[in-house]
């Protein structure tokens, strides 16, 4: 990346136009447009008076170093030092897809909609949503990725988290939506926080900020985020229909709801808790606490597969086409330089192009 495209990254990153630049500067829009191309060399004097303009130090924009703020964003709630890091890590890789879907004039603006920003979204609406999404009233995990990205073009990114009490993080920029589910944990327990995040997009991400969903977390974005999951997870009126058939008496067995469970693809929490809104359950809110499945213990390792296809695609025909060099798509990848040339290779040879 060279000294102009640094420029333009980091603007962005603050949301400062190319013609507010110009006009801090005192140059024309056009003049600002030729240092980005890399058509002008930048003056070293109107570098440093750049790099105060969009905060990022000299060094930065003159080096390969990456340059990483955490006010890039803005947050929901308080943030600790170990979710900076994990959010550090992200930004980077949204940076890195939106880079090479420039390059390779791939648009991954979303594309869903945007009528309920600061809204409660009704039953009747998530039924509507499902089918924008083309999606049946019982789903899954898998499903919803899938869904996500071919409609609304929601990048999902299932990646271990170093902090085990982060389930996922979403991260808007330029338009561009990255969700990032932890992978440690169960298949349940993801598809209930990938529902938690569609929530957060319809309902709360406006302009380029993140969103920590932590597995306990008392914030009224988050409670509007988990009952939207909760009722997108579990249809209510497929949920008192299954009840009725189940059961025949007034109680309700623990077998019962650990098959309720099985049949929406969804955690024994995630059903007792939609029994007790339905007043079938009389669970208070420590019982169903005590019911969370407690987090297993999993390697901290991203593997080159844990990336999505679509990030695999754009960073080697970033490479195919010479914008990146393959060590640069090793550090897009978080991989080695080999692992990275077994992948390409493999890619290479289902489109046929091959690769060297």
């Amino acid at each position: 990346m060279n000294v102009g495209e640094k420029i333009k990254k980091y603007r962005k990153r603050l949301n400062i136009s190319g013609k507010e630049l110009a006009q801090k500067l005192g140059v024309t829009p056009a003049l600002i447009s030729y240092y980005e191309q890399g058509k002008r060399q930048v003056p070293l004097k109107t570098l440093m008076q750049i790099s105060e303009i969009i905060k990022v130090p000299l060094e930065y924009l003159v080096t390969d170093k990456e340059y990483i703020a955490y006010s890039a964003y803005r947050g929901k709630g308080r943030i600790t030092k170990e979710e900076k890091e994990e959010v550090a890590l992200f930004q980077e890789i949204v940076d890195n897809l939106i880079y090479v879907a420039d390059i390779n004039n791939f648009n991954l603006v979303y594309h869903g909609p945007d009528e309920f920003r600061g809204k409660t979204i009704s039953d009747q609406q998530i039924g509507i949503i499902k089918a924008n999404l083309e999606l049946p009233v019982i789903t899954d995990y898998n499903s919803l990725v899938e869904a996500l990205w071919l409609k609304w073009r929601v990048v999902v990114f299932a990646l271990p988290f170093k902090n085990k009490n982060l389930s996922a993080i979403t991260i808007k920029r330029d338009g561009v939506y990255c969700v990032f589910i932890n992978k440690g944990h169960t298949l349940e327990r993801n598809f209930f926080s990938l529902a938690h995040e569609l929530g957060h997009i319809l309902m709360h991400l406006e302009t380029d900020e993140f969103i920590i969903s932590r597995i306990s977390s008392r914030d009224l974005k988050e409670k509007e985020a988990n009952d939207f999951a909760s009722r997108f997870t579990v249809s209510y009126a497929l949920l008192i229909d299954n009840v009725n058939e189940r059961s025949s008496s007034e109680m309700i067995t623990a077998e019962q709801i650990r098959e309720l469970a099985k049949y929406f693809n969804v955690s024994y929490e995630c059903i007792a808790y939609n029994l007790v809104k339905a007043n079938i359950l009389n669970y208070g809110k420590d019982e169903i606490a005590r019911l969370k499945e407690p987090i297993k213990e999993y390697e901290y390792k991203i593997a080159i597969n844990d990336f999505p296809s679509i990030y695999h695609l754009l960073v080697y025909f970033a490479l195919a086409k010479g914008e990146i060099s393959i060590s640069k798509a090793a550090k897009y990848l978080l991989s080695d330089i080999q692992s990275v040339n077994d992948e390409f290779r493999k890619i290479g040879k289902i489109l046929g192009k091959g690769y060297s």
